[in-house]
């Protein structure tokens, strides 16, 4: 052991760099883990999906349970463009906080 441990100290200190063009660079590590990379990616497309989908049912059950809020600003005389604001606003903030 001690003997590989001199030669990486010595290489080490020899202080060269060794280049390659980056079209040839670790092609043989792509090749070999290209399918598995592959795999995980989808994997991870796969849960963000799902993620997306849980955002947007919790969103629709907090728009069908404010309904009677919107009904009564409506019938106070709150135009629809104040509420639309008010409620992209309140997204906002929570995409932020959430986001943060």
């Amino acid at each position: 052991m001690k003997g590989v441990s001199a030669y990486n100290r010595n290489r080490f200190l020899a202080r060269k760099i060794q280049t390659e063009p980056a079209a040839s660079g670790y092609s043989e590590m792509r090749q070999s883990f290209s399918s598995a990379l592959t795999v995980l990616m989808c994997m991870a497309a796969l849960v963000l999906l799902i993620a997306c989908f849980n955002v947007a049912n919790l969103m629709i059950a907090r728009a069908v349970s404010r309904q009677k809020e919107v009904a009564v600003r409506l019938a106070i005389g709150a135009s629809r463009w104040q509420l639309l604001r008010q409620l992209l606003i309140e997204s906002l903030v929570l995409s932020l906080a959430g986001g943060a």
